[in-house]
């Protein structure tokens, strides 16, 4: 971290480093995987509410006073995972004590609201924040479920920040009402990974079957499942909305294609539910028949749109300005190489107009800085190891990278004035790696 202008460089040292690190994750994952179905409900150790434990979802608070992090308890170490809420205040002091760039990793404790830290299922996924702020939304795969979390920013004591319970409880566990599994009939579909949160809908993406369930929530009522929409292929892990407000799209782990969609209230007024419309998909064709979507974004104008595709490992960039009639349009622009594992691409706005793409590379424990103007990489950084969820945080000028296999939190600097731009200012939590137990 701080260590001078970022390099076009593979991060071998990086690599030489952590090769132990990554050789004890290697081996102590398959085990995991197969405890999975029978730990879920163990009613062994309570979960560390000062801790990152595996975090896989993060969401900026629409006031900007903290960062939410979902801790997965991928490792099955707890009986459960935990949300916690990372005070940005405290993050924003800890640089300017360090003249800019702390050196030296922090303990996440001193950073965490840790009284409204709040326990929900284990190997949550995804996490988001509605538009208007007062919720949290969370997809579980330990119990396939949707959970939500009232959020209140202003809140004058701590514990009321976050809240998933009826009545006050001691574990601050979320409660069964905050858990969506079914509706009526319609129950949530297993393997929840993705997730988009609307003004009026939910919207969880299943790697399994391709599923995407639609839940309602307009009105601030309480989710609930009104439509579960199977045109997708298997493996959807992601989605993303056009700036226009009209167009959604999902990407899928087994298809080199995009698929928009909308989504009207029209029919619900009715009675009839929700109606969805499709257009034609979007091959991605300068890949070459190769597949593995991983995440989609799109530029602040929705002229540009960046996938971030596994095989071959790439991103990919389409000139997305919508035709006349408002409907879809991609035309093919670049296609850029990516180091192994692309996982997640977000767009970052930069101070004075403009913006940088990044690229996260699980594998390769790298973040490639793309230049939308250049259609080029301009960076690429060492990471932790498994770096997964980032965060742009555009008025902080930061954004927020959680490595999901050493269980930290980087912030890294995007103010162009300053002297660490592009690195990692700030490591928060101690790097750990899973250990087999019993």
């Amino acid at each position: 971290m701080c260590a001078g202008t970022a390099v076009r460089a593979s991060g071998r040292g990086v690599a030489r480093r952590r090769r132990g690190l990554r050789a004890a994750a290697a081996a102590f994952l398959p085990a995991a995987c197969g405890l999975l179905a029978g730990c879920l409900d163990s009613k062994g150790i309570d979960p560390p509410v000062d801790r990152f434990f595996f975090p896989t979802g993060m969401a900026r608070t629409a006031g900007g006073r903290y960062l939410l992090v979902a801790n997965s308890n991928f490792d099955l170490r707890y009986n459960a995972g935990t949300v916690v809420a990372v005070d940005l205040a405290r993050v924003d002091a800890a640089i300017a004590e360090c003249s800019g760039c702390c050196r030296q990793a922090r303990d996440e404790a001193s950073f965490l609201r840790t009284e409204a830290t709040v326990v929900v299922g284990s190997q949550v996924t995804d996490l988001a924040v509605a538009p208007g702020g007062e919720r949290a939304y969370a997809t579980v795969r330990g119990n396939a479920s949707l959970t939500w979390i009232d959020l209140d920013e202003a809140a004058a004591d701590g514990p009321g920040l976050l809240t998933c319970f009826d009545a006050f409880s001691d574990a601050r566990r979320c409660d069964g009402r905050h858990e969506v599994i079914r509706t009526g009939d319609l129950w949530v579909p297993a393997e929840p990974y993705a997730l988009l949160v609307l003004e009026d809908w939910v919207l969880t993406g299943h790697v399994d079957s391709g599923d995407v369930a639609l839940f309602d929530v307009s009105g601030g009522r309480a989710p609930a499942v009104v439509r579960v929409l199977d045109q997708f292929p298997e493996g959807v892990n992601g989605f993303a909305r056009h700036p226009s407000g009209d167009w959604l799209y999902v990407v899928s782990r087994d298809s080199s294609r995009l698929y928009p969609f909308t989504v009207s209230m029209a029919s619900r007024h009715a009675g009839e539910g929700p109606a969805v419309s499709s257009a034609p998909s979007v091959a991605i064709t300068s890949n070459n028949g190769g597949a593995d979507c991983r995440s989609l974004a799109f530029s602040p104008d929705g002229t540009r749109a960046f996938v971030a595709n596994r095989d071959p490992p790439s991103l990919v960039v389409f000139d997305s300005t919508p035709r006349a009639d408002g409907s879809p349009g991609f035309t093919l622009l670049a296609t850029i190489e990516l180091g192994s594992g692309p996982s997640k691409v977000a767009v970052q706005p930069l101070s004075g107009g403009g913006y940088l793409v990044l690229a996260v590379c699980f594998n390769a424990e790298q973040l490639f800085v793309v230049d939308p103007d250049l259609l080029a990489v301009v960076h690429v950084l060492p990471t932790g190891v498994g770096p997964h969820a980032i965060v742009p945080d555009a008025e902080a000028r930061r954004a927020y990278l959680a490595n999901f296999g050493e269980s930290t939190i980087w912030v890294l600097d995007f103010d162009p004035r300053s002297a660490y731009f592009g690195q990692s200012v700030l490591s928060i939590g101690t790097p750990e790696i899973p250990s087999s137990h019993d």
